[in-house]
């Protein structure tokens, strides 16, 4: 047994033996070296082909970086965008008072990214203004309540001057004002259309005044007249005539006139006489 196991053993030897050396004359021999050359060369060639396709087809040439074209106005956008070989779309417009109809608002890509020639860069700009109807007055006469209605419209309104008027509240408008037209409640009862953000100007009521009409003095005795002129906060003045009795005496003429106004504390000059006045009752 252990001699058959010996030949066996010195078989292997030598096959072993004979397979090294013709294995190695085989990857020495010009056929094994000149064929896995033609395998690396090709496999080079293959990745080296494979690098340059995925570039060719992911750029399409160089890469251009995306201006900055948000606040600009769309049609100076366009000639920037021409110069670098990019389109520009307007995928959306919104209304934002105040706001240059035709602006850039937003775009995508971002500014300063990098793009492929010939890219369609998406945006959003600005709407040109909107018009709206003015709220209605009726009912809605108070100026901060009507300011308020105005301001939710996007119209500014401010107060182009106080009227007195003793019969209403304070603040109450009476009309409104468009640079010089006047509008009033008829007219935005009717439905009156301006640009939003437009400035108006209101007149609008006071309850009191610096100015007070002189009361009518004709026909009163002197008391009488110095007791109207006082109760309106005004000063008698000047009073011209030659009577024996001033207090009884009667007033035939006043200055000024009683369809006038005189600032608090002015004088009102009186003209008396003793016998009562022609027209009198």
């Amino acid at each position: 047994m252990k001699e058959k196991l010996s030949k066996l053993w010195g078989k292997t030897k030598t096959n072993s033996r004979v397979f090294l050396r013709e294995s190695s004359f085989f990857l020495t021999s010009n056929y094994f070296l000149k064929n896995i050359a033609y395998f690396f060369g090709a496999l080079v060639l293959l990745l080296l082909g494979t690098y340059l396709w995925l570039g060719f087809y992911t750029d399409h040439g160089e890469s251009v970086q995306v201006g900055n074209y948000i606040g600009l106005d769309y049609k100076d956008a366009v000639k920037q965008a021409d110069e670098r070989n990019i389109k520009l779309s307007i995928t959306d417009s919104i209304y934002v008072f105040g706001k240059k109809g035709g602006t850039i608002q937003d775009q995508n890509p971002q500014p300063l990214s990098r793009v492929k020639e010939n890219r369609t860069i998406t945006l959003i700009t600005y709407k040109h203004t909107e018009q709206a109807t003015l709220p209605r007055l009726k009912g809605n006469y108070d100026y901060e309540r009507y300011q308020r209605s105005m301001s939710s419209k996007d119209f500014e309104l401010s107060i182009e001057k106080e009227v007195f008027d003793p019969k209403q509240a304070a603040g109450t408008i009476l009309y409104l004002l468009h640079g010089e037209e006047k509008i009033t409640e008829d007219d935005i009862e009717k439905g009156y259309d301006l640009p939003r953000g437009t400035k108006l100007k209101a007149v609008v009521t006071k309850r009191s005044s610096n100015f007070i009409p002189v009361p009518n003095l004709i026909c009163k005795t002197y008391s009488e007249a110095e007791f109207l002129i006082e109760s309106a906060r005004l000063n008698v003045g000047e009073v011209i005539g030659d009577v024996p009795n001033l207090s009884s005496a009667y007033i035939y003429q006043q200055s000024p006139k009683s369809d006038k106004s005189l600032r608090i504390g002015e004088m009102v000059t009186i003209y008396v006489t003793a016998d009562y006045p022609d027209g009198c009752n």
